[in-house]
Order: C-alpha cells, then structure tokens, then sequence
C-alpha cells in the first residue's frame, strides 16, 4: 500500500488516532470491488476494524484504539466507541 496514500486518507477523514492494520488487504476488505465512495467506511468481520474507501477503494482497513470497537452508526458511518 502507499504510504502517501494512506498518510492523505487519515488526514481527509480525520482518523488520526487510528493506524493500518498490518498484513490487512482487500481479502478482508468490505462491499463491492468496482469502486467506492470516498471517504465512506463500513465495519469488518473483525468487531476491532473497519474498513475505508480512499481515492475509490476498499482495503484502507483501520483498527480502533485499545479498548474500543466498531460501532455502525445511524448516519451510516462507524465509530469506535467504548466496550
């Protein structure tokens, strides 16, 4: 994966706090893989991880700080809330 790349989508979606999940790729990623919305994100199999679409695709997985997991929110996005 492009390191620049993924440095842009954390900045564009304000996920700061969030790191890649390491060995992760499009196996594990979510939807269709003809493309994405940008910025959209949906949870993963995996209650700890989500997945975001950058620059049109799947497989930017993220992984929720210590203690928390992924949360589908009203709004359609994901949050990593408290356990």
């Amino acid at each position: 994966m492009n390191h620049r790349r993924v440095a842009i989508g954390i900045v564009v979606t304000g996920l700061a706090l969030s790191a890649p999940v390491a060995g992760a790729g499009f196996a594990a990623a979510a939807p269709a893989s003809e493309g994405c919305h940008s910025g959209t994100r949906v949870p993963t199999s995996d209650p700890n991880t989500y997945d975001s679409c950058i620059a049109g695709e799947w497989g930017n997985l993220r992984q929720c700080p210590p203690f928390t997991v992924v949360d589908q929110a009203v709004d359609g996005d994901v949050r990593c809330v408290s356990r």
